[in-house]
């Protein structure tokens, strides 16, 4: 039996679904069982397909989110299933094969299909904790946008989750949700790539009910990172989430532009890299940079998206407070050219500095271990095949693994300080910073994750449960 089996937001959620599962498996259990004594009947491939698919119709409406308004459908009655299995079999041979019996067998057992259905109903209840992101735990989600699994929103003109609604939103969660679409379908209105402020322990509680291990340990993790901040932006989870999370924080912390973007040589990397190393030519950009800047030629591309970052950075560092510097990063992260334009800088930057420390390498000088880890890997062994294999897919098939967030942290002269909230059950499970050799002189950022892919960002300072955080950091 083909089912895809959705995981849901959380244990009371997981307890409901379980819950209508089961009755659609006891129904459909009746039913053979009122069939096979009624008629007597050989179970054959073509009776078990019937009410297998019965169930099965049942439950992939339900998994797969289709028309989720509507009741689940109703198993058919003793009577249309005993007159459907009687003009199967009489009208065929059984063709089929279920539960991997062929279809020379005379029958099929009736306790065997009981104990199939009963192993369906064991998985469908021992599924349990929370996946926020919206996981599928299976096969093959033939939804839009899907993979096989969740798939992340990456071109910025949708909502954050590829389904529309969710069956077990609460209600009050569901209007939530509805508003939050409405106001970013608005005409006008470019969807921020990063959530209003949360207090960090209504999010936990929120997103990580129930009392699974990985409930309880993200919820650990999260009481842990409350000592030091108070607040949670989501960031937007495409294959630029970590690039996008660093690069907030970092310009969050910019009182002023730092010297080596002031440089004249800056906007001259392109050209530099080019006529090198023949690293810029066939770069590959998003549609919208092309398409907005018109500009085609590579070199010439990112020189614009070098001066968009060294624009967008001037701002932030000439603006007043973190509130200023928050309005514009608000500004700059809603998913157009100036976005997408500044990730692709931030990457040839690190490509820049692949190729000075590989050069050092080269040269027997001393360099920080992650370069060691970083040009060892067989898909990665110089520069052009650490561009051609790794960061080239950064933002549309892959994302930056550990050791590149290690260049990541070296490229913006920032130690990022990462909080893996589902290791919060290990001894010192906070303590981990790209690079870790400038942790005492460079300023430091703060990233959280909670599965070790998908980033976001801890801001303000920690607020008492007596206090009101409705409003976010002040």
């Amino acid at each position: 039996m083909h089912l895809l089996l959705w995981s849901v937001d959380n244990n009371n959620r997981q307890e409901v679904a379980a819950g209508l599962v089961s009755k659609v498996l006891a129904e459909a259990t009746e039913l053979v069982s009122q069939a096979l004594s009624a008629e007597k009947l050989d179970y054959r491939a073509a009776s078990t397909k019937t009410s297998s698919e019965a169930v099965a119709s049942g439950i992939e409406k339900l998994c797969n989110g289709d028309n989720r308004d509507s009741a689940l459908p109703s198993v058919p009655s003793a009577k249309a299933v005993r007159a459907e299995i009687r003009a199967s079999a009489a009208a065929s041979a059984a063709q089929d094969m279920v539960f991997d019996l062929s279809t020379k067998s005379k029958s099929v057992a009736l306790p065997k299909l009981l104990a199939e259905l009963a192993e369906l109903q064991k998985v469908v209840a021992s599924s349990s904790g929370s996946t926020r992101r919206g996981l599928a735990v299976n096969l093959q989600d033939e939804r839009p946008g899907s993979a096989g699994r969740w798939s992340p929103v990456s071109d910025g003109s949708e909502a954050w989750l590829t389904c529309d609604e969710d069956l077990y939103y609460s209600e009050e969660e569901m209007e939530e949700e509805l508003a939050r679409q409405s106001l970013m379908e608005m005409p006008g209105h470019d969807p921020c790539s990063f959530e209003p402020p949360v207090a960090i322990l209504m999010h936990s509680e929120k997103e990580w009910k129930g009392q699974t291990t990985e409930s309880v340990i993200i919820r650990k993790g999260y009481a842990e990172l409350s000592r030091s901040f108070g607040f949670v932006r989501r960031v937007r989870q495409d294959n630029y989430c970590a690039l996008r999370a660093s690069l907030y924080q970092t310009l969050m912390r910019s009182a002023q532009l730092p010297d080596w973007l002031q440089r004249e040589s800056f906007l001259l990397i392109p050209e530099k890299l080019q006529s090198r190393y023949g690293l810029i030519e066939g770069w590959l950009f998003p549609d919208v940079c092309k398409q907005t800047s018109g500009i085609q030629d590579d070199v010439d591309l990112m020189r614009h998206c070098l001066s968009l970052l060294q624009k967008w950075w001037r701002a932030a560092a000439a603006s007043p407070g973190l509130e200023g510097r928050r309005r514009v990063c608000d500004q700059l992260f809603r998913g157009g050219e100036d976005e997408f334009g500044v990730m692709e800088a931030l990457k040839l930057l690190m490509l820049t500095c692949a190729v000075e420390l590989h050069d050092a390498m080269q040269r027997g000088k001393d360099v920080p271990i992650f370069c060691w880890l970083l040009f060892s890997r067989y898909t990665s062994s110089c520069p052009r095949t650490f561009l051609t294999n790794h960061l080239s897919q950064v933002g549309f098939s892959g994302g930056v693994e550990q050791v590149e967030m290690c260049l990541l942290g070296y490229t913006l002269h920032h130690t990022i300080k990462v909080y893996r909230l589902y290791m919060a059950n290990m001894k010192d499970f906070i303590v981990t910073h790209y690079p870790d050799n400038h942790i005492r002189d460079w300023p430091s950022v703060c990233l959280v994750t909670e599965d070790g892919r998908h980033y976001d960002v801890a801001v303000g300072d920690p607020v008492c449960l007596q206090e009101d955080f409705s409003g976010g950091p002040r």
